[in-house]
């Protein structure tokens, strides 16, 4: 790692396979294990029609790949409907609207 690289940090992502076309995608992160358990039973109770399982995995990431999470979740959530969320801090939430506003742009199902 060089100077000025910013460091990794562990979190805990809950990773959802998807009923529809059987994908995986990354749906929360969590700091602590118990607390990504303990969502991913309460996602599987709730939305079991959406997905096929959910599995929590430890990860490192910096704190640019949590922002590029962060902004795919907001085009995913402004392509399939869902209200603009609130919940996340900081320069995290700033990545999700930003998300949002650019799939908002284009349009249902466009960009990537």
């Amino acid at each position: 790692m060089t100077a000025g690289t910013p460091k990794p940090f562990r979190l805990f992502a809950i990773v959802a396979l998807k009923w529809t076309d059987f994908t995986e995608r990354i749906i929360s992160l969590k700091p602590r294990e118990d607390d990504a358990r303990r969502l991913a039973r309460r996602i599987m109770v709730t939305m079991d029609d959406e997905f096929v399982r959910c599995r929590v995995r430890p990860m490192e990431l910096t704190p640019a790949e949590v922002e590029a999470i962060c902004f795919r979740w907001g085009q995913e959530d402004a392509r399939s409907g869902e209200p603009v969320a609130d919940e996340l801090p900081g320069v995290y939430g700033r990545a999700y609207r930003a998300g949002f506003a650019a799939a908002s742009e284009i349009g249902p199902g466009g960009g990537r």
